[in-house]
Protein backbone atom coordinates (compact mmCIF):
# COMPACT_ATOMS: atom_id res chain seq x y z
CA UNK A 1 0.00 0.00 0.00
CA UNK A 2 1.26 3.47 -0.99
CA UNK A 3 2.24 5.94 1.84
CA UNK A 4 -1.07 8.46 0.68
CA UNK A 5 -3.14 5.51 0.53
CA UNK A 6 -2.14 4.53 3.82
CA UNK A 7 -2.68 8.24 4.92
CA UNK A 8 -6.55 8.57 3.35
CA UNK A 9 -7.37 5.32 4.99
CA UNK A 10 -5.90 5.86 8.66
CA UNK A 11 -7.32 9.41 7.99
CA UNK A 12 -10.74 8.04 7.23
CA UNK A 13 -11.01 6.09 10.19
CA UNK A 14 -10.34 8.89 12.90
CA UNK A 15 -11.75 11.81 11.20
CA UNK A 16 -14.90 11.55 13.48
CA UNK A 17 -13.14 11.01 16.30
CA UNK A 18 -11.33 14.32 15.26
CA UNK A 19 -14.54 15.91 14.67
CA UNK A 20 -15.96 15.13 17.72
CA UNK A 21 -13.24 16.53 19.91
CA UNK A 22 -12.91 19.59 18.45
CA UNK A 23 -16.74 20.03 18.33
CA UNK A 24 -16.85 19.28 22.13
CA UNK A 25 -13.91 21.63 22.81
CA UNK A 26 -14.68 24.44 20.75
CA UNK A 27 -18.18 24.12 21.16
CA UNK A 28 -19.15 25.64 16.86
CA UNK A 29 -18.99 23.45 14.16
CA UNK A 30 -16.76 26.50 11.86
CA UNK A 31 -13.98 26.05 14.57
CA UNK A 32 -14.01 22.04 14.59
CA UNK A 33 -13.76 21.87 10.92
CA UNK A 34 -11.09 24.05 11.01
CA UNK A 35 -8.96 22.51 13.45
CA UNK A 36 -9.70 19.07 11.98
CA UNK A 37 -8.50 20.92 8.66
CA UNK A 38 -6.05 22.17 10.06
CA UNK A 39 -4.84 18.81 11.76
CA UNK A 40 -4.94 16.78 8.89
CA UNK A 41 -2.80 19.07 6.47
CA UNK A 42 -0.07 18.97 9.64
CA UNK A 43 -0.59 15.00 10.01
CA UNK A 44 -0.29 14.83 6.32
CA UNK A 45 3.04 17.04 5.88
CA UNK A 46 4.86 14.98 8.79
CA UNK A 47 3.15 11.40 8.08
CA UNK A 48 6.80 10.07 7.37
CA UNK A 49 7.62 11.30 10.48
CA UNK A 50 5.75 8.89 12.30
CA UNK A 51 7.53 5.33 13.53
CA UNK A 52 4.97 3.48 14.49
CA UNK A 53 1.53 4.14 12.00
CA UNK A 54 -0.24 2.22 14.95
CA UNK A 55 -0.28 4.98 16.57
CA UNK A 56 -1.80 7.31 13.78
CA UNK A 57 -5.06 7.82 16.51
CA UNK A 58 -3.90 9.25 19.19
CA UNK A 59 -0.61 10.85 17.20
CA UNK A 60 -3.38 12.86 14.94
CA UNK A 61 -5.39 13.57 18.15
CA UNK A 62 -2.12 15.11 20.41
CA UNK A 63 -1.26 17.45 16.68
CA UNK A 64 -5.40 17.87 17.19
CA UNK A 65 -5.25 18.82 20.74
CA UNK A 66 -2.60 21.53 20.09
CA UNK A 67 -4.34 23.27 17.14
CA UNK A 68 -7.30 23.46 19.41
CA UNK A 69 -5.31 25.18 22.30
CA UNK A 70 -3.64 27.65 19.39
CA UNK A 71 -6.80 28.36 18.26
CA UNK A 72 -8.11 29.11 22.14
CA UNK A 73 -4.67 30.65 22.70
CA UNK A 74 -5.23 33.23 19.84
CA UNK A 75 -8.53 33.89 20.74
CA UNK A 76 -8.20 34.92 24.20
CA UNK A 77 -11.59 36.12 25.35
CA UNK A 78 -12.71 32.27 24.23
CA UNK A 79 -15.49 31.06 25.81
CA UNK A 80 -16.19 27.21 26.63
CA UNK A 81 -19.96 26.96 26.16
CA UNK A 82 -22.37 26.40 28.85
CA UNK A 83 -25.05 24.53 26.82
CA UNK A 84 -23.74 22.38 23.90
CA UNK A 85 -25.08 23.52 20.25
CA UNK A 86 -27.53 20.93 18.47
CA UNK A 87 -25.83 20.20 15.23
CA UNK A 88 -27.04 17.91 12.80
CA UNK A 89 -23.28 16.22 12.92
CA UNK A 90 -23.08 15.47 16.32
CA UNK A 91 -26.19 14.31 18.12
CA UNK A 92 -25.91 14.35 22.34
CA UNK A 93 -28.77 13.29 24.42
CA UNK A 94 -29.71 14.94 27.74
CA UNK A 95 -27.65 13.32 30.33
CA UNK A 96 -24.39 13.77 27.97
CA UNK A 97 -24.82 17.36 27.67
CA UNK A 98 -25.46 17.96 31.59
CA UNK A 99 -22.10 15.45 31.70
CA UNK A 100 -20.39 18.01 29.22
CA UNK A 101 -21.96 20.87 31.26
CA UNK A 102 -19.80 19.17 34.71
CA UNK A 103 -16.84 18.70 32.75
CA UNK A 104 -16.69 22.42 31.46
CA UNK A 105 -16.10 22.82 35.21
CA UNK A 106 -12.51 20.80 35.17
CA UNK A 107 -9.28 21.62 34.80
CA UNK A 108 -8.34 21.68 30.76
CA UNK A 109 -6.09 18.79 31.01
CA UNK A 110 -9.13 17.02 33.43
CA UNK A 111 -11.23 17.70 30.63
CA UNK A 112 -9.33 16.62 28.05
CA UNK A 113 -9.43 13.41 29.99
CA UNK A 114 -13.15 12.95 30.45
CA UNK A 115 -13.68 13.86 26.89
CA UNK A 116 -11.23 11.70 25.60
CA UNK A 117 -12.12 8.75 27.84
CA UNK A 118 -16.01 8.91 27.55
CA UNK A 119 -16.74 10.69 24.63
CA UNK A 120 -14.65 8.78 22.23
CA UNK A 121 -13.76 5.92 24.04
CA UNK A 122 -10.32 6.19 24.97
CA UNK A 123 -8.31 3.69 26.79
CA UNK A 124 -6.22 5.14 29.46
CA UNK A 125 -3.12 3.66 27.01
CA UNK A 126 -4.44 6.06 24.46
CA UNK A 127 -4.83 9.11 26.75
CA UNK A 128 -1.25 8.49 28.19
CA UNK A 129 0.15 8.12 24.40
CA UNK A 130 -2.16 10.72 23.25
CA UNK A 131 -1.40 13.77 25.86
CA UNK A 132 2.05 12.63 26.57
CA UNK A 133 1.60 12.30 30.79
CA UNK A 134 2.10 8.46 32.18
CA UNK A 135 -0.78 6.17 32.63
CA UNK A 136 -0.58 6.80 36.49
CA UNK A 137 -1.23 10.52 36.18
CA UNK A 138 -4.30 9.61 33.81
CA UNK A 139 -5.92 7.06 36.20
CA UNK A 140 -5.14 9.86 39.08
CA UNK A 141 -6.56 12.56 37.27
CA UNK A 142 -9.60 10.63 36.10
CA UNK A 143 -10.28 10.07 39.45
CA UNK A 144 -9.88 13.04 41.15
CA UNK A 145 -12.05 14.53 37.97
CA UNK A 146 -14.49 11.76 38.87
CA UNK A 147 -14.44 12.93 43.08
CA UNK A 148 -15.05 16.64 41.86
CA UNK A 149 -17.78 16.05 40.13
CA UNK A 150 -19.18 13.84 42.50
CA UNK A 151 -18.85 16.95 44.83
CA UNK A 152 -20.72 19.21 42.30
CA UNK A 153 -23.77 16.75 42.16
CA UNK A 154 -24.05 16.31 45.86
CA UNK A 155 -24.08 20.17 45.94
CA UNK A 156 -26.72 20.32 43.35
CA UNK A 157 -28.84 18.00 45.38
CA UNK A 158 -29.20 19.45 48.73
Amino acid sequence: MSENKSFENRITDVYQYLYTFAYIRLGNRENALDAVQDTMLLAYKNYNTLRNKELFKTWTTRILINTINKIIKKEKNYNYFKELPLHKDITFDESEIYFLDLISSLKEKERDIMYLKYFLKYSDKEISETLKIPIGTVKSKHSRSLLKLKKILEREDL
